[in-house]
């Protein structure tokens, strides 16, 4: 089942017991330090739930 950011922010402030606006900034925070450092090229990794990095790949020749 696929969250979507909604619910991930509802979730995230039930957890927490925070509100609903700073659990989405926060989120809102975490995706920007995710997105600054895999553009820098950097690998972004937390054991047993995420690791993002970027790879460079060869151009595909299209087809119609």
């Amino acid at each position: 089942m696929a969250l979507s950011r909604n619910d991930l922010v509802a979730a995230l402030a039930d957890k927490s017991g925070s509100t609903k606006a700073q659990a989405d900034e926060f989120l809102s925070n975490f995706a920007d330090i995710v997105i600054d450092g895999v553009s820098k090229g950097e690998k972004i990794s937390i054991p047993g739930i995420i690791s993002v990095e970027r790879v460079a790949r060869a151009a595909r020749t299209g087809r119609n």
